[in-house]
């Protein structure tokens, strides 16, 4: 099922920006945001679950939310929608 709204465009983060607080991710629970891993690629996401070393919910793969699990060290930046 596809989401009724289009996602806005997202740019990536400049590459000289604070890395990310792990504990700033907490506040975006259950809210859709783009997710920066650390090899270039973003992805849209909805976090259901924050630990000290993962993050678990479902990403958007360009058709489905498909579940997913992340280690907190592999995100280079994030952004709320």
């Amino acid at each position: 099922m596809e989401p009724s709204f289009l996602f806005p465009n997202v740019n990536p983060p400049a590459r000289n920006k604070v890395q990310m607080q792990k504990r700033k991710i907490r506040q975006s629970l259950f809210r859709v945001i783009y997710i920066w891993h650390k090899n270039g690629t973003g992805f849209w996401a909805w976090i259901a679950e924050k630990n000290c070393m993962y993050i678990n919910g479902y990403k958007w793969n360009g058709h489905n939310w498909v579940k997913f699990r992340m280690s907190l060290n592999s995100i280079s930046d994030f952004k709320e929608l």
